[in-house]
């Protein structure tokens, strides 16, 4: 497998794969973390915290001195990405990687966008001291795991992808979260397998390997068509130059 070969195929195929692994293990300590009392509100709140704290570094030193000027619309678009979340990342993030491209600059201020966003909601619906407290230790390790793996490694790598592969690729990995998470649940929560589980993970895999086969296929087609024109347009220009000829 050559060098070009793995950036263009099996490289982001891993990236997308470790995400929902990521994601995956996100949804098992944030049961523990909840099943400890901690309130979702000051969870959410305590992810952007550290998924900010771990990105505004890399924001700053790089791409520094090359960094695009933002924009209005660009920023507008980040503030809806750290509302939405998910259901608008894959959507607006291939917008803002064209205009801006500095993925850990637009990672990181979404994430403080949605660092700010999330202690307003905390404080005007949650007043439980207990509640946001990071003991036991579940919380803190459940909360540093999400706002570092979950929020600013996963926010880098899906911006990544999207840069390669369209947002397409990204978005037909979501339901093999839900197989990992099905598994981690029987083995780790002891919690028990059924037989839809088992046919609905084997459906889903699958299907996201169709989708990845066609999507193939598809750019093999684009990338054939795109050598053929080309090809055509130099014949067609040495013709000419042939005829132009004393």
């Amino acid at each position: 497998m050559n060098k070009k070969k793995m950036e263009g195929d099996f490289l982001p195929f891993l990236v997308m794969a470790m995400v929902q692994l990521g994601y995956a293990g996100l949804n098992i300590t944030s049961k523990l973390t909840m099943d400890s009392g901690m309130h979702p509100f000051v969870f959410v709140a305590y992810r952007q915290i550290f998924a900010t704290v771990a990105l505004v570094p890399f924001a700053y030193f790089f791409k520094r001195k090359t960094r695009p000027k933002m924009t209005i619309s660009t920023f507008f678009e980040i503030f809806l990405c750290s509302i939405f979340g998910s259901v608008l990342f894959s959507l607006f993030q291939t917008r803002v990687s064209q205009r801006y491209e500095a993925p850990y600059s637009s990672s990181a201020l979404m994430c403080l966008m949605g660092c700010i966003e999330c202690v307003i909601v905390c404080f005007c619906f949650n007043h439980d001291l207990l509640a946001r407290s990071l003991k036991p230790a579940i919380r803190i390790v459940s909360s540093v795991y999400a706002g570092i793996v979950c929020s600013a490694l996963t926010f880098c790598a899906i911006s990544w992808c999207i840069k390669r592969k369209g947002p397409l690729y990204v978005a037909v990995f979501n339901p093999l979260g839900l197989v990992i998470v099905a598994i981690f649940s029987w083995v780790l929560l002891e919690e028990k397998l059924y037989a839809g589980k088992v046919a609905g993970s084997i459906m889903i895999v699958s299907g996201l390997y169709a989708v990845l086969w066609g999507k193939k296929r598809e750019m093999n087609y684009t990338n054939l068509t795109k050598e053929v024109e080309k090809d055509n347009t130099n014949k067609n220009f040495t013709t000419l130059n042939d005829t132009q000829d004393p």
